[in-house]
């Protein structure tokens, strides 16, 4: 188990973005387990353990959280 985060990567493999560590909070993940690109941009993250689905906006802000 590490800390969690969810990173955004350039198609070189360059960071672009990192949020999250373990944690129940805002931008805090336990094992995150699938992300989803909608047509938007927005994506979804599957927050297995805090049993939620967090929506961020590409630029990795957070939008809501669906429990």
């Amino acid at each position: 188990r590490g800390k969690n985060p969810i990173w955004q990567i350039d198609y070189e493999g360059s960071v672009i973005n990192k949020i999250g560590q373990i944690g129940k909070g805002k931008y805090n993940f336990r094992n995150p387990s699938n992300i989803y690109v909608m047509n938007s941009g927005d994506f979804l993250v599957v927050d297995k353990e805090n049993d939620r689905i967090g929506r961020f906006t590409k630029e990795f802000v957070n939008k809501t959280y669906i429990y």
